[in-house]
């Protein structure tokens, strides 16, 4: 079962130095449009990508965007193999996508047993119960991950 009806989202970000606007194409769907706009609400790029309900962090220059999370419950995610759990964009293109296998090594069944994190109905974990803190260096094009274990693990694209 999938929560709807999905909704636009605008958000305010880098201290309103950008805008970011996602629409579906309609009421029930997770397809559409995202566009990054400069504070005078010029279009810097735009993807073809709906980011739903997933978490947002942009790098300082807004050509990097990570969306983390389910598209369908934002900051909770599934283990299953039809989505990942991070999605990194450069100018409105798709350039990596990252599994939680990727991240830790390992199956979330046995991460989640071994350090009795919540688990939601339906299987569902919150993402910031194992990534604390996600950094983009655009420089050198790669990303941070900060997880609760104490151990980052960091990806080029």
């Amino acid at each position: 079962m999938k929560p709807g009806p999905f909704k636009d989202v605008e958000l305010d970000l880098e201290n309103s130095k950008y805008f970011l606007v996602s629409k579906p194409d309609k009421p029930n769907s997770v397809t559409g449009k995202t566009t990054l706009l400069d504070k005078e609400k010029k279009k810097i790029w735009e993807m073809d990508e709906y980011i739903g309900r997933k978490k947002i962090k942009i790098s300082q220059d807004g050509k990097i965007i990570v969306l983390y999370g389910s598209k369908f419950w934002g900051w909770l995610f599934s283990p299953g193999n039809y989505e990942k759990l991070i999605y990194i964009y450069v100018d409105g293109k798709l350039k990596k996508q990252i599994d939680f296998e990727d991240i830790f090594l390992k199956p979330l069944s046995t991460i989640a047993k071994d350090k009795q994190f919540n688990e939601h109905s339906g299987g569902w974990y919150e993402v910031d119960q194992f990534v604390k803190e996600i950094q983009i260096d655009s420089k050198l094009q790669k990303i941070s991950i900060k997880r609760f274990d104490l151990v980052d693990v960091e990806f080029t694209f």
